[in-house]
């Protein structure tokens, strides 16, 4: 059947170019580079033309002047009635028009439907997701890893290896029998691993440092009447599995332990207070010490000396404000919400160095001649995990940003992944696009957005699969004719209707001057019939007079439009996207409205009603060419009546809806990109909320 059909009809496949798409029933479509989009009306990706205030002259059919699809009959009669024939020349045009007038009252196709709901976006991811929400799904990290069960203790009450002092012996022994570690009091040991090994050496000379090391630690042990100590060094496996237990428990072998020890081995010639400061660059130092009961450093050959919170802060993180804040928390002086918390978490932990130097491209164990624990790309993402209700298992071969995503997903409460969907920081990733540190545009507090959409998985390439969304598609070939209703008149409602009778009352005139003219002749009478010269005369008045009656008819304030999001390349007003959207008016042209807190551009009106200020038109016209940070693009919302103006590094096909903030929703402006299945967000815009609700329900997208 399908040979068949491809016999008469041909192959389904269109287009023709080195890049291919699919749509929704998976059919090949295969194009060049240029930009592209996703049709609303067909669900197949078309060639991206893009209108602008002054088109591109080496980017022909690409860019084209600014057009509009207004009726034609409203459009005569606002030029009919605004330009008055007042010279013979003029004369001829007006009645050229008029004529064209006319005839456009009685064309029928160009009457719009009024929907109540944007362009649906019809597109959706079809790729498989390397990790997934649910376990129901399949997943490429599944098939990787294996479905092998691994043993998982939310919380962990004891060490699975110590190091236990053996009196009648007086030598220490590493014991791994749960049965005589779930009984034993344990000291947790913190160090600085270049302080004990700098540099490359060999394996031989590496485990003489180490050795050295761990002599000096017993003895301090034991001057503390403490049996019992974890060490990483000799308490963790060297098997990756293993070791992916013990990392994956690490934060409550802290939490189990009497107190941590710090031990700091400066070297000659550095100062204590460089010591402190490099110890507290370490990416462990935070979860080790603040998930502590009780801290206690030793410095070189001194004393052991107990340390609270706050003297760490003043020794390692004294030029950190979001520290002192932790310290604070931890230290319960003073209450932050548990998402801040974890979020300067987060912020303090990415500002250090990864295994005591940058972590590395790719996952993979270091060489044993320079460190002898095998380092993870996404470590600081394992030791954040400790302070999360739920963890993830380490895995060798994940990137920072799967793990992020992973620990987000496990914990969902916090939701930190999908807040950073709708951040807009200074600089959007042009890779992870979805990644943010925080919102620097609107300086928004994570706490402050309320997500309506769920990370279902990660894809291969790092984008985040995203379920829930509402999005709308962006117009951007011209502005469409749009639908709408006027404040309710009997003076403008009759206006409207006059003039679509005149032709109906000059047919019926003409008949029934030609019937009255038949009977005449018949009796050899003459005459008018009073009827025929009334629908006439009514008629040619209405017709005359057409032109104003349906200017007036069609102004007035706009209460209700079909929502439409209609985008142009450069800077438009909102009075001319007003007549380019509804084709003018005489007595009240329809109100476009700046934003005053919409994009980063906005800029709000000091006086007694909130609006934004049509200053920020006039402070942009200087700054039309491409910076850094994109092209400057307008966007006109129908529903709300509100214009935006906002640079991208591309034009954003698609908006797409991710949470609400102080009363506003948060939409995130996507340029597509269908050979990989996946959205780019190009920036992200603050509309009223009930926009949202106009915008229909999508499947998954891919955000990347």
């Amino acid at each position: 059947m399908q040979r068949l059909r491809e016999a008469f009809f041909g192959s389904p496949s269109l287009g023709h170019g080195n890049n291919c798409c699919y749509d929704n029933q998976y059919r090949p479509t295969y194009h060049g580079e240029e930009q592209r989009y996703v049709s609303p009306s067909t669900g197949r990706c078309r060639l991206l033309t893009v209108q602008a205030v002054n088109p591109a002259e080496d980017r022909t059919g690409i860019e084209i002047p600014v057009d509009e699809n207004a009726p034609k009959a409203r459009k005569l009669a606002v030029w009919l009635t605004l330009h008055l024939p007042v010279t013979p020349e003029r004369l001829l045009v007006w009645l050229l028009r008029w004529v064209w007038f006319t005839l456009a009252l009685i064309w029928p196709f160009d009457t719009p439907k009024y929907t109540g709901f944007y362009p649906a976006y019809l597109s959706k991811y079809y790729g498989q997701l390397w990790v997934a929400r649910s376990p129901t799904e399949y997943t490429l990290r599944t098939a990787l890893v294996g479905k092998v069960p691994v043993y998982e203790i939310t919380h962990a009450l004891y060490p699975r290896r110590l190091k236990i002092y053996n009196a009648s012996s007086g030598s220490w022994e590493i014991c791994s029998d749960p049965h005589r570690i779930r009984y034993q009091r344990y000291v947790t040991i913190s160090y600085r691993y270049n302080d004990i090994v700098s540099g490359k050496v060999d394996d031989t000379e590496r485990h003489r440092l180490e050795g050295e090391f761990v002599a000096k630690v017993e003895p301090v042990i034991l001057s503390l009447k403490e049996t019992a100590y974890w060490l990483d060094l000799q308490s963790m496996d060297e098997s990756p599995e293993e070791k992916n237990k013990d990392l994956y428990r690490m934060a409550d072998v802290y939490r189990g332990a009497q107190f941590t020890l710090i031990m700091l081995c400066r070297a000659e010639g550095v100062s204590e207070e460089t010591a402190w400061k490099e110890y507290g660059e370490r990416l462990w130092t935070l979860p080790e010490v603040f998930l502590s009961r009780e801290v206690r450093f030793k410095m070189g050959g001194g004393d052991v000396t107990l340390l609270i919170l706050h003297q760490l802060a003043n020794r390692a993180y004294a030029n950190y404000h979001e520290e002192s804040a932790i310290v604070n928390a931890y230290g319960l002086r003073d209450s932050l919400e548990r998402l801040e918390r974890l979020l300067m978490l987060k912020s303090a932990l990415w500002r250090r160095k990864s295994g005591d130097s940058t972590p590395p491209q790719k996952s993979k164990r270091v060489n044993q001649t320079q460190q002898p624990i095998a380092r993870y790309e996404a470590e600081k993402v394992y030791a954040l995990m400790g302070f999360f209700d739920h963890r993830i298992h380490p895995q060798a071969g994940e990137t920072e940003l799967q793990a992020l995503v992973r620990l987000s997903m496990a914990n969902d409460n916090d939701r930190i992944v999908e807040r950073m969907v709708s951040l807009l920081p200074l600089e959007i990733h042009p890779h992870v696009c979805w990644y943010s540190e925080g919102d620097a545009s609107y300086g928004i507090r994570h706490p402050s957005i309320y997500m309506d959409i769920q990370v279902v998985g990660m894809a291969p390439s790092h984008a985040l699969v995203l379920g829930g969304c509402r999005a709308a598609t962006i117009r951007w070939k011209d502005f469409p004719n749009v639908a709408f209703a006027t404040r309710r008149s009997f003076k403008r409602m009759i206006a409207n209707y006059l003039p679509n009778i005149f032709w109906e009352l000059l047919a019926v005139g003409i008949y029934l001057e030609s019937f009255e003219a038949v009977q005449n002749s018949e009796i050899g009478a003459t005459g008018q019939s009073p009827g025929a010269a009334a629908a006439l005369a009514v008629s040619l008045i209405l017709m005359l007079f057409a032109p104003l009656l349906v200017a007036y008819g069609t102004s007035g304030r706009i209460v209700q439009a079909q929502p439409w999001l209609v985008g142009v390349k450069g800077l438009l007003s909102a009075e001319e996207a007003s007549e380019l959207m509804y084709g003018g008016a005489v007595f009240a042209l329809p109100r476009t409205s700046y934003t005053p807190s919409g994009t980063r551009l906005s800029e709000t009106e000091k006086g007694q009603f909130r609006r934004g200020d049509p200053k920020q038109l006039e402070d942009l016209r200087g700054q039309v060419g491409r910076t850094t940070d994109g092209d400057l693009y307008t966007l006109i919302d129908t529903l709300s009546a509100t214009i935006y103006y906002f640079r991208a590094a591309r034009p954003p096909t698609i908006g797409l809806y991710a949470g609400r903030e102080s009363g506003m929703g948060r939409f995130v402006l996507c340029s597509e990109r269908c050979t990989v299945n996946e959205l780019h967000k190009e920036t992200v815009i603050r509309m009223p909320w009930h926009v949202s609700q106009s915008m229909r329900a999508c499947d998954w997208v891919a955000l990347n």
